[in-house]
């Protein structure tokens, strides 16, 4: 929402205040009747049918019943076959009269008039429809016939459309019917407006919007105006008006001129409004209590996921700011005070001299230099000479140190007592004068090394009273745990309380009967993880669908299985029956409520009725436990796809004493930095910390190693069987970390795990049609690669350039993986360019990229001899060879 807001501004109603009347929305609940419970019955056959396959697309289908459902709660006499029965006589079209006529009497002295809306059967239809049955009852209620029209009597002459308008602002017709189409926007008959009707529910939350426009509107004579809204019991009514309340509430977020702060995501007052209608259609007097639980319990999770972010973005700061602050300031108070004795011996012969009316001078390369514009020219020259670190001069006693930063060029000068303090700012020009000279900048180094630390120590005691504050921050719990969790054990309660008995009780027993002969229930699905290697504890719960299954694996992640079983929920969820297995990267009582918690990895929906459902399920936890390199841990060591936090890596620089050219090494962890650091320096190598931001560092070493890469292989003659090997992780891994990438392309299977690797969601009949069109044959093709359109197809040792390549890496081997491997050699640049966009790939794939050699053997470089800063750079200890997965 943020980002939207950016280059959006929302401009309401609220905003602008205009004079509107005050609008009442009326629901107007209508028993179901027998005939329409009849009818309904017949609908419930019917998706039965359509569900198990028993009729084709083209005689029934889902969609033919919605609209069949959405005649029925208006009248069953719009179905098709019942055109000759009698017209409902207590249904919604004879409530809607009698309150048009109650209406139409009371206004009569103001000559208000009143909107009649119904999409689902209008005079274009031909035949009996509803606006001339609700004209008729009108008639026989005693409305003159003069004062009701229909809009679609005008067609689409602007003229006549006009006319009839005009006849409405006069209060000439009382009473005008019309569809949302025809009579909603450019509809300006609100002058005498004091009512409007919908008769049904539109689809989309936009149609209703346009409805409300035309009453609730400036010029509108009345200061209070009702909207009244007929509901049938028991009918597709519940289903219309919860569809149209879904998507209200996401358009009410994004269409708001609210503030878009996450914190709180209001819900809009018409999503509440539809919740009661829906509530009034279906005749459960618990809906209303759960969806107002529903949608409280989302605001609480947002409110808590707010909390848990600003948790997680002040346990950052501490982390990578206020303890490092303070850290680097109480490690400048000891330097200060280690140097201060050198320091003010050096500012002591420095203000000596210049109480005597001269300069001390300095020695610049062995050689004494007693002018300071000459020293400045000096020393400007000697510093660009210089190689990083090389001492050029001495001043008061103290070593001038030359730095050159190594990726812009950048020359600072240090001065040198026990520590090193260089300038904040760049050496100045060889020829500037007075406060600007190079010889300047020194003084005010040492000088500022001989004060005492007193501004350290103020800043010190800020930082440490703000890291103080921001501790206390975090270890505040949420403050409406208890109302979250009381909400969330009232909606369970609710949504496992029996339904009352009704008319389909037995198909509901039908339901439960044939469940429990099914393959795959919540006993052996529990069974099945209870008995998994992989997982160390599994809980069972309750949602608004139904139970879960939540199992917690070895290395922290989850698996949960939701069994959609809740009958209450039956006519609306669309996986109702269904179990639906969903990947998360923590279990459920760990979540941060943040883009981490749940995996990025497509659901797997099982039907608890197919033979196969218990092995379905065991593959699908069995790929995510693969996934993190579980079950190959076994045999190959622990993946380095596991899921882990980003990438972030530690570095140094070192090289020998004498020598110009330094080198950097990558590390993991700051102490495995230190550690190498130490060793170096311990073996005689100057060693330099690289003080960078660990995921900065890493971001940099990804995209130098894969230039690094690109511009090694694009010198090859022929594949190289090392690069092949990477270039099928890097293929492996960005796939995984974003399936959506068009690397997949390059991705290939082995025919022998194809269908487990590849088929994760898709049955068996979808496998069979993608190996059908793309002529994937598992006996014979070794490998299999997915097309451009999806399709499987045969990866053969016959279309290859070059043969007897056998792999390094991974696990293929020999002629049978030359084609595959052709087609990542082929693309190796855009696959590189790929990993270097990969802001996931793991640091094992960077030491690998890093260990390439030039092509000519003759020109490759020993780690221990000097090497240009470009090189590539080092990975100390590098971690041993794991295969990616499928790999």
């Amino acid at each position: 929402m943020n980002a939207v807001k950016q280059f959006t501004d929302m401009i309401t109603n609220d905003d602008i205040q205009l004079p509107l009347p005050e609008l009442e929305q009326v629901p107007v609940p209508v028993p179901i009747t027998d005939r329409q419970k009849k009818e309904m019955e017949e609908l419930s056959d019917r998706a039965d049918r359509v569900r198990d396959g028993d009729v084709p697309p083209e005689v029934d289908n889902l969609l033919r019943i919605t609209g069949d459902g959405r005649k029925i709660a208006l009248d069953p006499k719009l179905l098709k076959g019942h055109e000759n029965d009698r017209p409902l006589e207590n249904g919604k079209i004879q409530a809607c009269a009698e309150n048009v006529v109650r209406i139409w009497q009371e206004e009569t002295p103001r000559l208000g008039t009143q909107l009649v809306f119904c999409d689902s059967s209008t005079p274009a239809s031909g035949g009996w429809n509803a606006y001339q049955d609700l004209k008729d009852r009108l008639i026989q209620l005693g409305v003159p016939a003069e004062q009701i029209a229909f809009v679609h009597d005008a067609g689409d002459n602007p003229a006549r459309r006009e006319q009839l308008f005009a006849k409405v602002r006069s209060g000439e017709i009382r009473v005008l019917m019309g569809s949302t189409q025809k009579l909603g926007t450019g509809t300006n008959v609100q002058e005498r407006l004091a009512a409007i009707h919908d008769l049904d529910c539109p689809w989309r939350p936009a149609d209703l919007e346009q409805r409300l426009g035309r009453i609730q509107r400036q010029g509108n004579t009345y200061d209070h105006v009702r909207d009244y809204r007929y509901v049938t019991k028991g009918t597709f009514d519940a289903y219309s008006y919860q569809t149209v309340e879904r998507k209200q509430r996401f358009i009410s977020q994004l269409m708001s001129s609210k503030s878009p702060a996450r914190e709180a995501v209001d819900l809009d007052a018409d999503v509440v409004t539809l919740a009661n209608i829906k509530a009034l259609a279906t005749g459960d007097p618990d809906i209303q209590r759960r969806m107002t639980l529903e949608n409280e319990i989302n605001q609480l999770k947002l409110l808590r996921a707010s909390w848990a972010q600003q948790k997680a973005d002040t346990r950052r700061d501490i982390n990578q700011q206020l303890q490092p602050r303070i850290e680097g300031i109480r490690q400048a108070i000891r330097e200060k005070t280690d140097d201060k004795p050198l320091a003010s011996k050096a500012l002591s012969i420095h203000q000596t001299a210049r109480m005597n009316g001269k300069w001390e001078g300095m020695t610049i390369n062995g050689r004494p230099v007693g002018d300071r514009q000459t020293a400045c020219r000096l020393l400007h020259q000697a510093a660009h000479q210089a190689h990083d670190g090389d001492t050029i001069a001495e001043y008061d006693g103290l070593p001038v140190i030359a730095r050159r930063a190594a990726t812009t060029g950048r020359i600072t000068l240090a001065v040198k007592a026990v520590h090193e303090h260089e300038s904040g700012t760049e050496m100045p020009g060889p020829y500037l004068t007075g406060p600007s000279s190079i010889v300047s900048q020194l003084d005010r180094i040492v000088k500022n090394m001989a004060t005492d630390p007193g501004k350290l120590t103020e800043r010190l005691a800020d930082a440490e009273r703000e890291l103080a504050a921001a501790q206390e921050t975090l270890a505040e719990p949420f403050a409406q745990e208890d109302e979250y969790r009381q909400k969330q054990a009232e909606l369970e309660r609710l949504t496992s309380k029996p339904d009352e008995p009704r008319e389909t009780e037995s198909r509901d027993q039908e339901t439960k009967e044939r469940s429990a002969g099914m393959p795959l229930t919540t006993e052996n699905a529990r069974r099945l993880l209870e008995q998994d290697h992989d997982v160390t504890e599994v809980t069972q719960g309750g949602n608004a669908m139904g139970h879960y299954l939540e199992a917690r694996l070895t290395d922290g992640r989850a698996v949960q299985i939701d069994f959609h079983d809740n009958p209450a929920w039956k006519d609306t969820d669309r996986l109702a029956g269904r179990i639906e297995v969903s990947y998360a990267n923590r279990p459920q009582a760990e979540w941060q409520y943040d883009d981490n918690d749940m995996a990025d990895r497509e659901h797997t929906v099982i039907d608890p009725a197919d033979p196969a459902a218990e092995k379905t399920l065991a593959k699908a936890v069995e790929g995510w436990e693969r996934a993190g390199g579980l079950h190959t841990a076994r045999a190959a060591g622990t993946s380095h796809l596991a899921a882990n936090q980003p990438p972030e890596e530690y570095a140094y620089r070192w090289r020998k004493p004498g020598d110009p050219d330094r080198h950097i090494a990558y590390l993991s962890t700051a102490f495995d930095r230190d550690q190498a650091m130490k060793a170096r320096e311990d073996a005689g190598y100057v060693v330099t910390k690289v003080e960078e931001d660990p995921a900065i560092l890493y971001e940099q070493h990804r995209k130098a190693s894969c230039m690094r890469a690109r511009h090694i292989l694009e010198r090859y003659d022929s594949p190289d069987p090392a690069a092949v090997g990477i270039l099928h992780g890097i293929v492996g891994e960005v796939n995984a970390h974003d399936p959506e990438n068009d690397i997949a392309a390059y991705l290939t299977y082995p025919s022998d795990k194809a269908v487990q690797l590849a088929g994760d969601g898709l049955t068996a009949a979808d496998i069979a049609e993608k190996r059908k069109m793309g002529g994937w044959n598992p006996q014979t093709d070794p490998l299999m690669l997915i097309n451009e359109q999806g399709d499987w197809t045969g990866v053969t040792q016959q279309q290859g350039d070059w043969t007897g390549v056998t792999q390094q890496q991974g696990d293929w081997t020999g002629v049978t993986q030359q084609q595959a491997d052709q087609i990542v050699w082929d693309n190796r640049e855009e696959i590189l360019e790929r990993a270097s966009d990969d802001n996931e790939l793991s640091t094992w794939t960077l030491s690998r990229l890093d260990q390439l050699k030039e092509h000519e053997p003759d020109h490759a470089l020993d780690r221990d001899q000097p090497e240009p800063e470009h090189q590539a750079p080092a990975r100390e200890q590098p971690a041993p060879r794991r295969h990616g997965l499928g790999l």
